[in-house]
């Protein structure tokens, strides 16, 4: 996901009817685990909620992390109760939106 900006060119080109739109890519994801510990989250719930919360599903995510699929996906019941969301893409959004503040902490 990557922020959309529009760019008219001078006035004197309006005619013309010339208009830049570029979308910026590569933006890094910031580690958001230390802020999710700060509402509330451990750390287990943290890594398992930043790794969710960039897209990864709940399989592949404990795969990662090294546990069972059941167990990431009551971590992820917690993780919800904790933070006030009822999905992933609820999470995912959350995620996204905290990790954009947090560019601003840097």
């Amino acid at each position: 996901m990557g922020a959309t900006y529009i760019t008219v060119a001078p006035r004197q080109w309006e005619r013309s009817g010339i208009v830049l739109l570029a979308k910026k890519l590569g933006m890094p994801l910031l580690d958001v685990s230390n802020i999710m510990q700060t509402l509330g989250l451990t750390k287990s719930e943290a890594r398992l909620a930043s790794v969710v919360g960039s897209g990864c599903p709940p399989r592949k995510a404990a795969e990662l992390i090294g546990i069972s699929e059941q167990y990431a996906r009551t971590i992820l019941k917690d993780i919800f109760y904790k933070l006030d969301v009822n999905s992933q893409s609820r999470l995912a959004v959350f995620i996204r939106d905290i990790a954009s503040l947090g560019c601003f902490f840097h």
